[in-house]
């Protein structure tokens, strides 16, 4: 993680697109990690003028809420994990987003906290307390999420949400 985090701020310094710095990024951990290893990721740039572009790479989807619809996409694109193909061509795609709308990027350890009957936390219970806490800021949507999540017992993985808001 350590090697995908210094490689990306590098790449973010000389102003590269998203492709080139995952395969720039890409090139180097696979020159330097062991063959088992690999990292997924999904990066988001947003522009001032209502543009996110984005790439997924071998992780979940990005959950954008439109705010004026009420409603979840899944921000996808099918392609492999960072550290396993040399010289992979990672690609990107865009959506246009509007004030209010939300962005959540999250890992896998929120989903796989199991309550005492061994149900799974389920991802649509995130999505449902994110759209119904639209209108209050990031944070406390997070702490939310968190909140629920936490609830069902003991941690046995990382767990990582963001949420972007556009304001």
């Amino acid at each position: 993680m350590g090697m995908f985090k210094s490689g990306y701020l590098a790449s973010l310094k000389l102003n590269t697109s998203i492709e080139d710095t995952l395969r720039c990024v890409n090139n180097v951990i696979i020159d330097n990690k062991p063959k088992s290893s690999f990292i997924t990721c999904a990066i988001a740039e947003f522009s001032a003028g209502g543009k996110v572009s984005y790439s997924v790479a071998g992780h979940y989807p990005v959950f954008h809420y439109k705010y004026s619809s009420g409603e979840f996409s899944e921000l996808h694109i099918k392609q492999i994990p960072v550290g396993v193909k040399k010289d992979y061509g990672f690609r990107t795609d865009s959506v246009e987003y509007e004030k209010g709308d939300l962005f959540l990027f999250l890992t896998d350890g929120l989903l796989e906290l199991k309550n005492s009957e061994s149900e799974p936390f389920s991802l649509k219970l995130i999505l449902d307390i994110a759209a119904q806490n639209a209108s209050h800021p990031a944070k406390l949507i997070a702490e939310r999420i968190l909140g629920a999540v936490n609830s069902r017992g003991e941690r046995r993985d990382d767990q990582t949400l963001m949420i972007v808001k556009c304001l």
